[in-house]
């Protein structure tokens, strides 16, 4: 993700923050067709700006086998709900 706080003169400062997605990735393209940048450990460094330019060189689908994906309950779908049991795999009967 990418952050930054700002501030328009005589108001609260705001907090805001935006997911960088890229392709899907073939083990993800037939859930979405996008998926957020993973950006490995040893390219942190060029993400943040500190080996110099080509950060967007990172912004690619990750390996086909570096994440894992189940089905999950539907109340994910709803901001009513937030609790530990949204990333508990569903079991189909």
């Amino acid at each position: 993700a990418i952050w930054q706080e700002w501030q328009v003169k005589g108001q609260p400062p705001v907090a805001s923050c935006a997911i960088v997605t890229c392709a899907a990735n073939d083990a993800l393209s037939g859930i979405h067709h996008r998926m957020p940048v993973i950006v490995e450990p040893d390219d942190f460094g060029l993400w943040l700006g500190e080996e110099g330019l080509g950060a967007a060189t990172l912004m690619r689908p990750a390996p086909n086998d570096l994440l894992r994906f189940y089905r999950v309950s539907q109340e994910v779908n709803t901001a009513r709900q937030n609790n530990a049991n949204l990333v508990v795999p569903l079991t189909l009967d």
